[in-house]
């Protein structure tokens, strides 16, 4: 199997990692070997030695990264060597950090008749030694294994060489419950059991866990930082050393998260209501491990993240840098960028920032435009509620016309039938007053005719009537006469009575019907409302319609005619008496 070498002289290699073939890197000089992220997704489906080789041989002469001597099972002497000198620590020995200045050794628990082994970890202000992480071995080798390994990743350095150990020693002693140098019994307040210590075979495949109280370094602004005037070698070992860093951050990252939304939802899920669980716990957990609030939540963000995407999504997000995971966590962060980073498209914090900013420009520009047409939408739909408005009223008007010239019109047919009825009567009665002297005149013929007969001699002997008989006669035929006369009379003066008040009643209909001073002010008001509509019609069609100025003449010619036109009516239908030139209506004019 062959090893190749990167610019930055990390090594990757084809290596067994727990009973599986993996491609896995390390430092030029460090002994440990972790599972390269850079290659997960390209190796995701391969599955076995030959095949993850074919990928590493096409990823380094893709990249021009250059084979190392040698067989790939087989470390570097250099570094074999260099491992097999370290001194191994032991129970008591105490390191600083170069990092955080925190203090570590290797801690003892005993009931008595097991002792177990344990990575410890103090602030010097706080005085009080706390267990590291999780891990309890009952072999002080595999304790001894996993404290190497944090003597590479916090750069620890044994107390002796930058300080006297005995004065931390004795400074801590009286407050710290696992002394230094002595073997310690478990106390009933202890949360770490020692009956629970695991068998020596899972010991050695514990894995070693990240401090929690490890710097979060992810939305710091750092410096950049000036390789001007080194050689090539020392630029060579920075950039291998930032990788390292970047390498460490990433994998803090992601156990972190997962180990705190793990606290998280274990509270949560046994919150009652008024028992020990609850947000109050939470948050105290996670100041007990050296995590404030806010870095807590988001580092539950991140967990979310990771938890919501795909395997494969998964490899790309773990290759990512601990402020671009953070960024693309946020409950804020567009769905669109962080589908993207998911995918591999953003790579880098201020590759999301510049992106983030773009889509916020163009959000906020959507934003301002789809509030602007939403303005013009509202305006245009006044001015069509306008022009209904406006329709209504005339047709409204319209109708109100046409009504009241049906009652004119009815009310002068009406009028005519009236005097035309009238007429009639009048030469009816006129008739009968002429009939009514005919039969006079007739009865007086009679008269005389019944005289001359009365004088004529009669040659034949009749039983002649008598005065008063002939005078009853006559007087009957006289008051039979009459009767029917004076009836003839008053039908017709009844008719001629009912067609003057007929035409009374439609004269004072016409007088009726006729608009008053409030019928004007209703007119005036309907055309001040209906004007006021088109005037905003008319604005708003303007400001749209971007006329040149000879359309926009047209336009304007013809709102002033009509309003000349209004204004000519007003003078004409103006009553004696009335100036429309006085000081008075000025505003008018």
């Amino acid at each position: 199997m062959t090893q190749y070498t990167n610019t930055y002289g990390t090594v990757y290699s084809v290596r067994d990692y727990k009973g599986e073939p993996r491609i896995m890197c390390r430092a030029k000089a460090s002994c440990d070997w972790l599972i390269s992220g850079a290659l997960a997704v390209e190796a995701a489906a391969a599955n076995t030695i030959e095949s993850l080789q074919q990928v590493l041989d096409n990823h380094a002469r893709t990249h021009g990264w250059q084979p190392l001597e040698g067989p790939a099972s087989a470390e570097p002497p250099e570094i074999v060597d260099e491992c097999s000198d370290l001194d191994l620590p032991y129970p008591g020995d105490v390191y600083r950090s170069a990092k955080g200045g925190q203090l570590y050794k290797i801690g003892e628990l005993t009931n008595g008749k097991k002792t177990c082994y344990l990575t410890m970890r103090c602030n010097v202000q706080g005085g009080t030694w706390v267990p590291a992480n999780s891990s309890v071995y009952p072999n002080l080798s595999d304790a001894q294994g996993e404290f190497e390994a944090w003597i590479r990743r916090e750069q620890l350095e044994p107390v002796a060489q930058t300080m006297d150990a005995a004065a931390i020693t004795d400074e801590l002693a009286a407050k710290d419950p696992f002394k230094v140098g002595e073997t310690s019994t478990v106390s009933p307040e202890n949360s770490l059991d020692v009956s629970s210590c695991p068998s020596a075979e899972p010991a050695r495949q514990a894995p070693a866990a990240l401090p929690l109280s490890a710097p979060d370094t992810a939305h710091m602004s750092l410096p950049a930082f000036d390789y001007t005037g080194l050689d090539e070698q020392t630029v060579e070992v920075l950039h291998l050393a930032e990788n390292e860093i970047r390498e460490a951050r990433q994998v803090y990252i992601c156990r972190v998260s997962a180990a705190v939304a793990s606290a998280h939802d274990e509270l949560f899920a046994n919150c009652e209501g008024h028992n020990q669980h609850s947000n109050e716990t939470f948050i105290a957990w996670c100041a007990s491990v050296g995590l404030k609030k806010d870095a807590a939540y988001r580092l539950l963000q991140v967990n979310a993240l990771l938890s919501g995407a795909t395997p494969e999504e998964q490899a790309t997000l773990e290759s990512a840098s601990p402020s671009l995971l953070y960024a693309a966590a946020k409950p804020s962060a567009p769905a669109e960028l962080v589908q993207a980073v998911k995918d591999g498209d953003i790579t880098s914090h201020k590759q999301y920032q510049d992106l983030l900013a773009r889509f916020n420009a163009e959000k906020a520009a959507r934003e301002k435009a789809e509030h602007e047409a939403a303005l013009d939408r509202k305006e245009q739909e006044d001015a069509n509620s306008a022009a209904l408005r406006y329709k209504n009223e005339c047709d409204r008007r319209a109708q109100d016309q046409q009504r009241l010239e049906g009652l004119v019109n009815t009310a002068k047919r009406e009028r005519d039938d009236a005097r035309r009825q009238a007429t009639e009567a009048e030469n009816r009665a006129a008739g009968a007053q002429k009939l009514a002297e005919q039969r006079g005149t007739e009865n007086t013929e009679l008269k005389a005719k019944i005289r001359e007969l009365e004088n004529q001699p009669r040659d034949v002997a009749v039983v002649q009537p008598g005065e008063e008989q002939i005078e009853a006669w006559r007087r009957e035929g006289a008051d039979r006469m009459a009767a029917t006369m004076q009836e003839t009379v008053r039908k017709a003066n009844d008719e001629r009575l009912k067609a003057q008040n007929r035409v009374t009643y439609l004269q004072e209909q016409l007088a009726t019907a006729r608009p008053d001073a409030d019928a004007c002010q209703r007119t005036a008001d309907i055309l001040y409302e209906t004007a006021e509509n088109l005037r905003i019609l008319l604005r708003t069609q303007l400001k749209q319609a971007q006329l040149s100025p000879t359309a926009y003449g047209k336009v304007v010619a013809h709102v002033l005619q009509v309003a000349r036109t209004l204004l000519d009516t007003v003078r004409v239908c103006s009553p004696d008496g009335y100036d429309m030139d006085s000081e008075e209506d000025d505003d008018f004019e």
